[in-house]
């Protein structure tokens, strides 16, 4: 079978077709010129020979992303209260008294009927936050308990 080319400008094939466009279309302004079956879209015409592209440079292959966070996982009552010591910077004791606090009754009512507490909770959310607001916790110790959840 019989390829014909048409060239733009530059030389380069910009079109291949397998019939004889002149033939089929006369008085078309377009030209096509016989070309071997090796012939694509993107090979040139030089000084009358056939030239391919260059090949496409070599792609190193995108890196994987990096792996994803492991999820901050759920602690248990004294996990919870040992981590409002460690990054929190409160004592035990404060955690007592925090306990105490008849306006902290309800976060505690409902910690107490958790089996675990959760991080992105949104009751543990509002506890730290009402921490903060009562003076037992710091919004500086708050992040930090937050920022330190074990995962």
């Amino acid at each position: 079978m019989a390829n014909y080319a048409r060239l733009n400008d530059a030389g380069e094939v910009a079109e291949v077709v397998d019939f004889d466009w002149s033939a089929r279309h006369p008085g078309s302004p377009l030209v096509f010129v016989p070309a071997p079956d090796a012939v694509r879209q993107g090979w040139a015409l030089v000084d009358g020979e056939w030239v391919a592209p260059p090949p496409p440079p070599d792609i190193e292959p995108a890196p994987p992303p990096p792996p994803s966070p492991a999820p901050p996982r759920s602690l248990s009552k004294l996990e919870f209260a040992r981590l409002l010591v460690s990054a929190g910077g409160m004592t035990m004791e404060g955690v007592r008294l925090a306990r105490e606090d008849p306006v902290l009754a309800t976060m505690w009512f409902v910690l107490d009927l958790a089996q675990a507490v959760e991080r992105d909770d949104a009751d543990t959310l509002a506890g730290l936050d009402a921490m903060v607001a009562t003076g037992h916790l710091t919004a500086e110790g708050r992040a930090a308990v937050l920022a330190e959840w074990p995962s």
